[in-house]
């Protein structure tokens, strides 16, 4: 992914959306103008099923949505992208709303979102981004899965297709299992490469496919146990994948898969029944994950050796003879000072109270109020 240049994206393309407040006022500015024409739309269309309206309003909030970008822009443009996205949507449920499956529009969808996201004003706007993958996602299972159908109301607007959550067919599962896989590795790579705006939409479709792909492979296991360890490890990587790209939700999701899969386990190790067990059970794993986070913390490491290297180097000044090293050539005894034996005398660079000299040059070793330390700084 490193040789991939997004830049014709755009800017948006490398950063994350602003959480400004006018950004959404705007957006929710376009929103209320989509649901608007809808009303419109649907007022027309119960009668007696007037498609024609429905589909002009849908293109007429896409039009209106373009012309924010490219007229107004900043700080509206999140009005026009917002009209965009839906409008899209809105038409294409207009045109489509007659057949007997989703594949056509889903495909439609995916297609018509992702030429925006790519080419045009609104091109490289995460919302369309959002949109097409999501469409992408839905467009697989219904692949996978045949039994999709129109609204059982016999209004003809149509449905998504099943997901492993309403659905038994293991296929539908392990596809958005794969494809949240796929997905947060793009994400991950994305993101350290520098392209974040572009990551950012692959970790939105991307955790909503996995972690319905867990849950829905979790429902197939006849075990609680494995079930509970599956879960952890897919908060693992979640949380993993969160921290690398700085993603607070995605660490924060992950997290409580971690959680949640821990009781599951506890539950499936003990009694139910023994609320006490399984408590004295989630404080000890608990106090287990805070000594582990605490004992492999890499700056702990780095200060306890310090403080190690601090306290034998004290014990060294007092025992034993100092051996200079390089640095300690650079400072050249003055005549008077050559004649003078090895002993603690005030420290002539005044950064301490004393400071040895080992008969030619002044070394590391200092002591304050009786404590011996290194100042090789200072030698």
């Amino acid at each position: 992914m490193s040789d991939v240049d997004l830049s014709k994206l755009g800017p948006t393309a490398k950063t994350r959306p602003e959480p400004t407040l006018k950004g959404a006022a705007a957006a929710v500015a376009g929103v209320l103008t989509v649901i608007g024409l809808a009303a419109i739309a649907i007022d027309a269309y119960l009668p007696d099923g007037s498609r024609p309206v429905a589909i002009v309003c849908g293109l007429v909030a896409v039009a209106a949505g373009y012309a924010i970008v490219i007229k107004l822009d900043r700080p509206v443009r999140p009005a026009g992208v917002a009209m965009i996205t839906l409008g899209t949507l809105f038409a294409t449920i207009a045109v489509f709303d007659d057949i007997s499956n989703t594949t056509l529009p889903l495909l439609v969808l995916a297609i018509a979102w992702g030429a925006q996201y790519g080419i045009g004003p609104a091109r490289g706007e995460l919302p369309l981004l959002v949109g097409a993958l999501a469409a992408a996602w839905l467009l697989l299972l219904d692949a996978a899965d045949s039994d999709s159908a129109v609204g059982g109301d016999g209004t003809g607007f149509f449905v998504t297709p099943d997901t492993p959550i309403t659905s038994d067919d293991d296929l539908v599962t392990y596809l958005s299992l794969a494809l949240g896989l796929l997905l947060l590795a793009a994400a991950w790579t994305l993101d350290k490469d520098g392209w974040h705006g572009v990551a950012t939409g692959a970790v939105i479709v991307g955790d909503l496919a996995f972690v319905v792909g867990v849950f829905g492979v979790v429902g197939t296991l006849d075990s609680d146990a494995i079930g509970g360890i599956l879960v952890i490890a897919a908060g693992v990587i979640l949380a993993a994948i969160g921290a690398a790209g700085e993603r607070r939700f995605t660490a924060w999701l992950g997290g409580t898969g971690v959680l949640i899969g821990i009781l599951a386990l506890l539950d499936s190790i003990i009694d139910s029944d023994e609320a006490v067990q399984i408590g004295v059970a989630a404080i000890a794993v608990g106090a287990l994950i805070i000594a582990g986070i605490v004992l492999l913390d890499p700056e702990r490491q780095h200060e306890r050796g310090d403080r190690k290297g601090d306290f034998w180097d004290g014990i060294a000044s007092d025992t034993i003879e100092y051996l200079p090293d390089d640095s300690d050539t650079e400072a050249q005894p003055e005549p008077e000072e050559a004649a003078i034996a090895a002993s603690w005398h005030p420290d002539p660079r005044g950064r301490h109270e004393l400071r040895w000299w080992d008969g030619t040059a002044w070394t590391a070793n200092v002591s304050d109020g009786g404590v011996a330390t290194t100042d090789p700084d200072g030698a």
